[in-house]
């Protein structure tokens, strides 16, 4: 009870797109709750233990999540580096323009 009632509260003062709650176990009394008091409009249940889309290589949907999860975040890691480094190559370079240096 208390899980859902901080969700409905963290609803009323956040803008979100969906709110996405695992519908198993004691995750569903939470997800029963929030739709009762009338906040389910974009609450979405997930399953983590049914099977993967990708069953050859994942266990479960879970294991599935995960790991895209953390290939998603190694990959925005990697293209925030190679933007920070273009960034501070051009900002250096920028720096010896103005100086009347060329690199």
């Amino acid at each position: 009870m208390q899980v859902a009632e901080r969700t409905i509260e963290w609803m009323g003062k956040e803008k979100y797109d969906a709110i996405v709650i695992d519908g198993d176990g004691l995750g569903a009394g939470v997800i029963d709750q929030i739709n009762f008091r009338g906040f389910g409009q974009r609450l979405f249940e997930f399953h983590g233990g049914t099977a993967a889309n990708d069953s050859a290589a994942y266990f479960n949907r879970s294991a599935e999540c995960w790991e895209r999860c953390a290939t998603g975040w190694l990959w925005a890691l990697k293209s925030l580096t190679i933007l920070n480094l273009q960034a501070n190559w051009n900002q250096e370079n920028m720096a010896l323009a103005i100086k009347g240096k060329s690199s």
